[in-house]
């Protein structure tokens, strides 16, 4: 296992495992990804929503950049319909 001597090094170090573990995750599906940031200091939390696989980049770039500030990232592990993370918005469109 790797070691890190910074957070900053862990965040920079783990971007492609980042898109290879939504690769995975998600494997030939087609939908909408929820991303929910938490922030460390409060407990305001915000939602994101991405089209995968087509800005499967840009959802990995917000969640580094987010990163760098310590904020807690969360995701959705079905991918959805529309933005709106309930049960009857799950998309069941696999690749």
């Amino acid at each position: 296992m790797e070691k890190f001597t910074t957070f900053q090094d862990a965040v920079e170090t783990t971007e492609v495992a980042r898109r290879d573990f939504f690769r995975l995750v998600f494997a030939g599906g087609q939908g909408l990804v929820c991303i929910a940031y938490k922030s460390p200091l409060d407990t305001s939390m915000s939602e994101e929503y991405y089209e995968y696989p087509s800005q499967l980049d840009e959802m990995c770039n917000s969640i580094s950049a987010r990163a760098q500030t310590l904020t807690h990232v969360y995701f959705c592990p079905q991918l959805l319909k529309t933005r709106k993370r309930v049960k009857g918005n799950v998309s069941d469109a696999v690749g």
